[in-house]
């Protein structure tokens, strides 16, 4: 009986997969407790990727290409797009000249479940930082909101890029938001 489908392909992947989900590229996200990415190249299919390591269940995926993974009683988004900051001139260190030498915005996250976070990270290389007035650290109670101020101040001209992390009290990656921004180099 022809089911209309071609031959099966078996996918190369090392652990052993309970939860897979496709988003709109075709990039193949698989959970065995660690998050993996079979990334969609051509025909076929890249080397897999660790995107996140820890206990998660259920995989999906929406049609912007975010990642939703199950983690106990919570979920976890990981944002596929960047948020882009715009451009903002390359200063001199502690310089306000040629303005603007940095732009500030605020994240805002929806918590689902009562969690305690530690301190925020930016993976970068000092191109974004903390600001001031955040609330994603400490206790938070769930159905509510935190927010998260990250400002980007370009240390060199050209596309800057970073990773902001919202972290629970037992090191696990509960939100990891990709950053980027255009370093402007000052006119002379």
């Amino acid at each position: 009986m022809s089911t209309g489908y071609g031959p099966q392909t078996p996918l190369a992947f090392n652990g052993s997969p309970y939860g897979v989900a496709v988003d709109n590229a075709g990039n193949l996200f698989v959970v065995d407790g660690d998050l993996v990415e079979l990334p969609k190249i051509a025909t076929s299919y890249g080397p897999q990727i660790t995107v996140l390591t820890g206990s998660f269940g259920a995989v999906a995926t929406d049609n912007v290409g975010n990642v939703y993974v199950t983690q106990g009683t919570s979920v976890l988004e990981l944002q596929r797009s960047s948020v882009n900051f715009g451009s903002a001139n390359v200063c001199a260190p502690g310089a306000t000249t040629p303005a603007p030498c940095s732009q500030t915005l605020t994240f805002n996250y929806s918590i689902n479940s009562d969690v305690t976070f530690a301190a925020p990270k930016i993976l970068t290389s000092g191109d974004f930082t903390l600001a001031s007035g955040s609330t994603c650290s400490g206790k938070v109670t769930g159905g509510s909101f935190c927010t998260l101020n990250v400002t980007f101040t370009p240390q060199a001209a050209g596309t800057r890029t970073g990773t902001v992390e919202i972290i629970d009290s037992n090191g696990d990656v509960r939100a990891s938001t990709p950053v980027s921004g255009l370093g402007v180099a000052p006119p002379g």
